[in-house]
């Protein structure tokens, strides 16, 4: 116990784990997480499951980001499951990519319904939440690589 508390700033790992994810809920990139990833209520399935099959694609690493401080593991070379993503603005435009292809998905659904048009606009506003999540991520990604030049 003595050795994992000098490892993790003089607390036990659970404590340490707790107050990380605290400290990192005060960031900007934890607030904008925060924001984001709070899931918003749709009237109709086609909105929901454009936003759903988008929030899986960005969960993992901006979870990992919320707790953890970093996403390191997709920049893995051995990693497959982010191809092309080997720095912080290859991130950037992965995260980037997957937002349009949110918004267009929601541009070519032709509005029928009142519910219909609220859930375009919800989705629109987090779609743009999830853009500033993404800028956060990656100033907190390419502090991390520059951090590691020097």
């Amino acid at each position: 116990m003595p050795q994992t508390a000098e490892r993790c700033e003089n607390f036990c790992r659970p404590c340490f784990n707790k107050e990380t994810y605290k400290r990192i809920g005060m960031t900007p990139f934890g607030i904008a997480y925060e924001r984001s990833f709070t899931q918003p209520h749709f009237n109709t399935d086609t909105f929901f499951n454009i936003w759903i099959i988008m929030e899986l694609d960005l969960a993992g690493p901006f979870h990992n980001m919320r707790c953890k401080g970093h996403c390191d593991y997709v920049f893995r070379k051995c990693e497959e499951r982010f191809p092309g993503v080997f720095d912080a603005s290859s991130f950037k435009q992965w995260c980037l990519a997957i937002i349009e292809k949110g918004r267009q998905k929601s541009r070519e659904i032709e509005i029928g319904t009142e519910k219909e048009k609220q859930d375009k606009i919800t989705l629109l506003k987090k779609l743009d939440e999830m853009i500033n999540t993404t800028e956060r991520a990656f100033e907190v990604i390419k502090l991390r690589e520059d951090q590691r030049k020097y």
